[in-house]
């Protein structure tokens, strides 16, 4: 009897190890991925937004230009409308566009690629 009682207490043990083992797994694993898609939703959030515009402020190509962008409405997955856009050189704006409304593929991205489907600006000013 005592050998039945030995044997279900190292099962019970393997079983609670293997268990935990299990749970951590899943951890490690899910919590990375639940964080990267809770990213991603935030970034769709007027918050988000305003942190894309100010990261794409910061950027700056290696021919000098900067493209400035005061508000992003919209769905940024897909068809969004820009306000107050600006194009600018090391010599300043030269470009500033009111309203632009963008439709863009983001997966696009993965293959290192810039995919706009549609780019539409009723109204521009040219400065020089």
């Amino acid at each position: 009897m005592a050998d039945t009682e030995m044997q279900e207490n190292q099962a019970t043990g393997r079983r609670g190890r293997t268990r935990r083992v299990g749970k951590w797994a899943l951890i490690l694993i899910g919590g990375p991925i639940l964080l990267l898609v809770a990213a991603l939703v935030l970034l769709n959030t007027p918050l988000g937004e305003r942190f894309l515009a100010s990261q794409i402020a910061k950027q700056t190509f290696p021919n000098g230009l900067v493209i400035g962008i005061g508000r992003i409405e919209g769905n940024i997955y897909g068809e969004a409308v820009m306000h107050d856009v600006t194009l600018s050189d090391p010599e300043g704006v030269f470009l500033t566009i009111p309203r632009a409304e963008v439709d863009w593929n983001p997966r696009a991205w993965l293959n290192n690629r810039l995919d706009i489907d549609s780019f539409a600006a009723r109204r521009a000013t040219l400065a020089r």
